[in-house]
């Protein structure tokens, strides 16, 4: 059900530490569109559709479906897709900003990517991912201030000082996450 299944996982895709690749490969209707979208990175194969349906069955959107689309498409765009049904497509959505990537080797990619973030430091990546969340939802003053507080921490780790290193040394930095 919605409050012991959807909303859950939705809430653990964004709220994790780790950054969470999608890579979708055929219809994406309903609560999988929150599922989708609560996703960090969103990589679609070619010409895959996206459908609401919702009030098809007499039903709203859920799972956080009204909030992610209205944030990212705008009121209007978001209430055509919600009533009409008429379904966007992986092309429509990357051209809107809500798919990072179309592309036939989506699941390759996919593993491309989540490889290229396993190397980076991983306070540093959990931090931009939570800063980036947040300052979606707040005012810029608020967004600020948590920048700058995650900037004091991470100042301070030894990812930091060893990424300082590597770049002057001209080498690929060696992260542990302290």
């Amino acid at each position: 059900t919605l409050e012991t299944e959807w909303i859950p996982l939705v809430k653990s895709l964004r709220e994790s530490e780790k950054i969470v690749i999608g890579a979708i490969n055929g219809v994406c209707a309903g609560a999988g569109l929150s599922v989708a979208t609560a996703c960090d990175l969103l990589i679609s194969k070619p010409e895959v559709k996206y459908i609401s349906g919702f009030s098809k069955l007499g039903l709203a959107p859920d799972a956080g479906a009204s909030s992610t689309f209205s944030k990212r498409l705008g009121h209007q765009r978001t209430l055509e897709f919600f009533l009409f049904n008429k379904p966007l497509t992986a092309e429509e959505l990357e051209y809107l900003g809500m798919i990072n990537l179309v592309s036939d080797e989506y699941l390759e990619d996919a593993k491309n990517w989540a490889s290229e973030i396993n190397k980076l430091a991983p306070q540093s990546v959990s931090l931009i991912k939570k800063n980036t969340r947040y300052s979606a939802d707040v005012d810029f003053e608020s967004s600020l201030e948590r920048e700058t507080e995650a900037q004091r921490f991470l100042g301070n780790t030894d990812d930091y000082q060893e990424g300082l290193k590597a770049f002057f040394e001209k080498r690929a930095p060696q992260f542990k996450g302290h």
